[in-house]
């Protein structure tokens, strides 16, 4: 029965019927005996839901919950750190988020290349929020020089790294990443468009110090 209202549920957030989709995982939470794989899939989804909705303290109760389950998959239990390190994150909750994807980043148990190279992105991030740049450079470092090379990753690692070298005032530095992801193939529009204007400005303000 647990499984059924999972599935069910599943099948109403891909038609983003979000209302009938809680219900629905709600309610294999909540059958006695539900097998702990099956209520922290429903946990995790439900808290896709919050998260969706920016009730991020509610998606963060969720995933605390499937987390906390015994017996749940690896995957499970890596996947809803990573969740709930991103809404700490949002809601700079700084110390709380590093150490979900420390806890990602550190575990033995999992095989997931990518989902491990994303919390190192995050957790840089995260060095960017506590205005730590050092040490955020040194995060996108392992995710550019890694023998796996996302493209989604690699793209936003070039980003922060040039950012946190634009916020050391590493000028030079910054327009030359800023520039290697605007020569990447398939980048994000919106993060291009972005890219343009930033090295527009920069080189602006780098010709301006030229003046005497």
């Amino acid at each position: 029965l647990s499984k059924g209202y999972l599935h069910r549920g599943v099948a109403y957030k891909m038609l983003k019927q979000y209302d009938k989709a809680a219900l629905d995982f709600s309610a294999a939470i909540d059958v006695k005996g539900a097998p702990d794989e099956v209520c922290a899939d429903a946990l995790y989804n439900r808290s896709i839901i919050h998260f969706k909705q920016s009730q991020l303290n509610d998606a963060i109760n969720d995933l605390s919950r499937a987390i906390s389950l015994k017996h749940i998959r690896t995957d499970q239990r890596l996947e809803a750190l990573q969740k709930r390190g991103i809404c700490f994150q949002l809601l700079h909750k700084y110390d709380e988020a590093l150490q979900d994807f420390s806890a990602v980043i550190d575990s033995k148990d999992g095989d997931d290349k990518h989902l491990v190279l994303a919390a190192v992105l995050h957790r840089g991030a995260v060095r960017m929020g506590q205005k730590k740049c050092i040490e955020a450079i040194k995060e996108f470092d392992v995710i550019l020089n890694s023998k796996d090379q996302y493209s989604d990753l690699v793209d936003y690692a070039l980003f922060y790294r040039a950012a946190s070298n634009n916020r050391l005032d590493h000028k030079v530095e910054a327009i030359a990443d800023y520039r290697k992801l605007l020569n990447r193939k398939d980048v994000n529009a919106q993060l291009k468009m972005d890219t343009k204007v930033i090295i527009a400005d920069l080189e602006k303000e780098l010709e301006e110090r030229k003046q005497p």
